[in-house]
């Protein structure tokens, strides 16, 4: 049955670049600084683990650690380890799980997404645990850490655009808007890097684990690294951005 959010959605129509597509399923590592205003808080490592398979279908496993260094950690500590796996054609969120540890929050969850056996019915996700429940969501739903990847295998980006992406998180589902603001130059430990701006509009708790904005620079070339993340939390501003940066996994 169609439910209409159940369109056809510009991004998969477009066939992904095969060379991120390559690179993420042999393995890929990005290491990023982590500020709250001019002060170096910690460290956020951005992995793809390479290839892995689940539901009978090839998929990379993505993972996304977020830590204070040992200095912060008497002002606020953080340990947050969120993994997803990414069908990559079309892109696609097959598993979600985050283990988050900020001062006393604790909270851990594990999402299964099943694909429809075609574009046209729902997908379903599958919340195990106390509380059980399957809802339905949007075909090809992605998490939001499958969003930064997903953004990377579009062919074409030009600065006004807005991506539509298919997206469940938290039990809530919706259509992501990313749009494509504007150039930029970020300047970084590995030189300066020509971006594209991107704001992906999570409507509610983003990557960070903020309700604020997030902006995403990735790279202006063939690859589209994540070059810089920043967004506002209650005491500043957020900034990561990339010291060290691997074609291939780092553990």
């Amino acid at each position: 049955m169609m439910v209409p959010w159940m369109v056809a959605l510009s991004l998969w129509a477009l066939s992904p670049r095969e060379g991120v597509a390559d690179l993420l399923r042999s393995g890929e590592t990005i290491r990023m600084e982590v500020f709250y205003g001019m002060l170096y808080a910690g460290d956020l490592v951005l992995r793809s683990h390479g290839r892995d398979s689940l539901q009978g279908r090839e998929v990379v496993h993505l993972s996304l650690l977020a830590e204070t260094r040992s200095g912060f950690r008497v002002v606020y500590q953080v340990a947050d380890w969120i993994h997803s796996w990414m069908q990559l054609d079309p892109p696609a969120t097959l598993r979600y799980e985050k283990d988050l540890k900020e001062g006393k929050y604790r909270h851990r969850s594990v999402v299964e997404y099943l694909l429809p056996p075609d574009s046209s019915d729902s997908g379903r996700a599958v919340y195990p645990g106390t509380s059980p429940d399957t809802l339905r969501i949007p075909p090809f739903a992605l998490d939001p850490l499958a969003v930064f990847y997903a953004v990377r295998l579009v062919d074409t980006l030009r600065v006004g655009d807005t991506l539509w992406l298919p997206y469940h998180v938290d039990r809530r589902s919706s259509r992501l808007p990313v749009y494509v603001e504007r150039r930029d130059t970020v300047r970084t430990r590995l030189g300066p890097f020509p971006c594209l701006v991107l704001r992906p509009d999570f409507q509610g708790r983003n990557i960070l684990n903020t309700e604020s904005d997030l902006w995403l620079w990735i790279s202006d070339d063939a690859w589209r690294i994540p070059v810089q993340i920043t967004t506002h939390v209650f005491f500043g501003t957020l900034k990561a951005r990339i010291k060290d940066y691997y074609p291939y996994l780092l553990e």
